[in-house]
């Protein structure tokens, strides 16, 4: 995907997102036909449908009563979250509601902690800076892990029968 944004910005195309999803999409399974069958693909495309189709029109809704910095993840995660929770409940009968807030907390947590790495691995730091990096990637490393297992503790959501789950989110999508 990357490489096709690249591409089209090499050459002055503009794209949407969804066209470019559904262009990796379709060369993803001329590549690998069987990806298709496979759990993690059907999460991965559908939750980047929900974020690029279902983001945008949450993010305005809540616009008037929410901050970017908090309405832009929280509808990102809304949209991932409606856009797979079909299949996940039709293949585990399971549902994780606690992942809308949990992303809240945990995706500038781990934003952080990828910048923070990032930046040890290409700035040259002195000894005693470099032991005081190292503290602080520990510290959000620790409180990242922390965070995870707390709202680990929430646990599921049952749902019903999962062939019902399944068709009631097919029909969902065809309306």
């Amino acid at each position: 995907m990357i490489s096709l944004v690249g591409g089209c910005r090499l050459t002055g195309i503009r794209v949407r997102g969804t066209d470019l999803l559904g262009a990796t999409f379709l060369a993803c399974l001329v590549v690998w036909p069987q990806s298709l069958e496979t759990l993690s693909f059907e999460l991965s495309y559908l939750a980047l449908a929900g974020i690029m189709v279902l983001g945008p029109p949450l993010e305005a809704v809540s616009a008037p009563y929410l901050p970017r910095f908090v309405r832009a993840p929280l509808a990102a995660s809304i949209g991932a979250q409606v856009a797979t929770s079909p299949l996940l409940a039709g293949c585990f009968a399971l549902l994780y509601p606690i992942g809308l807030l949990s992303s809240l907390l945990l995706t500038p947590l781990v934003t952080a902690y990828l910048w923070a790495g990032l930046a040890y691995l290409f700035i040259p730091l002195p000894p005693a800076a470099s032991r005081l990096a190292v503290l602080l990637l520990e510290l959000i490393h620790r409180v990242i892990v922390l965070c995870a297992e707390l709202f680990a503790r929430a646990g599921p959501v049952r749902v019903g029968d999962p062939r019902t789950v399944l068709a009631a989110g097919a029909v969902a999508i065809v309306a």
